[in-house]
């Protein structure tokens, strides 16, 4: 097992760190109060090939290795995690979706668009009761007279209001048990595919998230995203890539809380001594750290375990778990050191604060992982 990049590679993450500080990151107090990600975020990721880096050479892409993607994924999530947020839902779900399970006309639509920051995809799983796996989907699809009709409402899409097509999850046989369900993607534009307005958010507020609505949608055979009936396969995949990716975006957040924490600490003084030498600074300093590595090399077993084709889920949910607690705890610490400043809207804490605690909400709550995680070492143990 070797996470280890290679100096090319690590010459590379350094190339998209100094990106990430030169373009990304000043812009991301701005983003968060203007609600938008500038499209010079898009184009800046896009030229250095962020967006296509999973997907195949021949498709605008890089062919890189999910270490390495999720390697300078950590630099944008440290960055802006709204940036990072809207990115991993058209790039690293809708996109590596397309790529792994995609028919090749699917590929040829739609990952040269995404490559080059010209389509955005949005990824529809969940229904207003839940998703898949806890409460049985509304969503349904039929075969219509020779075409697929779909309907059914998804809620909180990231990048729904904004999004050129999403991947939508539906019942296409609820008499089997358990229930058919098909993965489709749908093009923004096509009858019957309606956009919800823009929900506020507490976090990720550059981030465009509303509902998909779909009201007898049309669509053919040509639309589905694997085999009819062979969603729950596709949606394994998806599952794990989603776990791996909140990992990255915890890992982000948290080491952007030291980040925080260690410029502020440094400056600022009381009683003419900096609190960077006060004893219970560098507690918390050094606990920070702790956590954050620790999710880190989680982080790279789980994404080495996808690439060699291991089973990588359970794996990939202790680490959604640890990362995404993790960050919100960095983000007290952090806002602890600050003080009051901490408090005031606009500080770069308080942001990192909002921010991180979507991970422990979104994909799987931190409860539902935690019910995962037993159930498998149970099992294990024939308990």
């Amino acid at each position: 097992m070797n996470f280890k990049l290679n100096k090319d590679e690590e010459k590379l993450k350094r190339s998209f760190r100094d990106l990430c500080n030169e373009t990304i990151k000043p812009a991301a107090a701005d983003v968060d109060r203007s609600g938008t990600i500038p499209d010079s975020h898009w184009q800046a990721l896009a030229e250095f090939g962020y967006l296509g880096f999973g997907f195949d050479e021949s498709l605008s892409g890089k062919g890189a290795s999910l270490v390495l993607w999720v390697n300078l994924g950590e630099e944008l999530a440290r960055s802006c995690a709204s940036t990072f947020a809207s990115v991993m839902a058209s790039s690293n779900l809708f996109g590596h979706i397309i790529q792994l399970h995609g028919t090749e006309a699917q590929k040829e639509k739609y990952l040269p668009a995404i490559a080059k920051g010209e389509l955005k995809g949005a990824v529809a799983i969940t229904d207003p009761k839940g998703p898949p796996d806890s409460e049985p989907l509304e969503t349904t699809a039929e075969r219509r007279n020779g075409n697929i009709v779909l309907n059914g409402t998804k809620p909180y899409v990231t990048n729904g209001p904004a999004c050129d097509a999403a991947l939508v999850l539906a019942i296409t046989d609820p008499s089997s048990d358990p229930k058919g369900l098909t993965l489709f993607v749908v093009d923004a534009g096509t009858e019957g595919f309606h956009k919800g307005e823009r929900v506020s958010t507490m976090g990720i507020r550059g981030c465009q998230v509303g509902s998909l609505k779909f009201d007898n949608c049309v669509i053919d055979e040509a639309n589905i995203v694997g085999e009819w009936n062979g969603g729950r396969k596709v949606i394994d995949d998806l599952t794990t890539l989603r776990r791996i990716w909140w990992t990255v975006y915890g890992v982000g957040v948290g080491q952007a809380c030291i980040d925080e924490a260690i410029a502020y600490a440094s400056v600022r003084e009381v009683d003419g001594r900096r609190i960077s030498k006060h004893q219970e600074v560098h507690f918390k300093i050094a606990e920070m750290h702790m956590m954050t590595d620790t999710a880190r090399q989680l982080m790279y077993k789980a994404a080495w375990l996808f690439d060699t084709k291991q089973k990588a889920a359970i794996i990939a949910a202790a680490a959604k778990l640890l990362a995404t607690e993790m960050a919100t705890e960095c983000s007290h610490k952090a806002q602890q050191i600050y003080g009051a400043k901490g408090f005031i809207c606009g500080s770069a804490v308080e942001r990192l604060y909002r921010d991180a605690r979507l991970g422990e909400i979104e994909g799987e709550t931190s409860e539902v992982l935690r019910v995962i995680l037993a159930k498998d070492v149970l099992e294990e143990f024939s308990i």
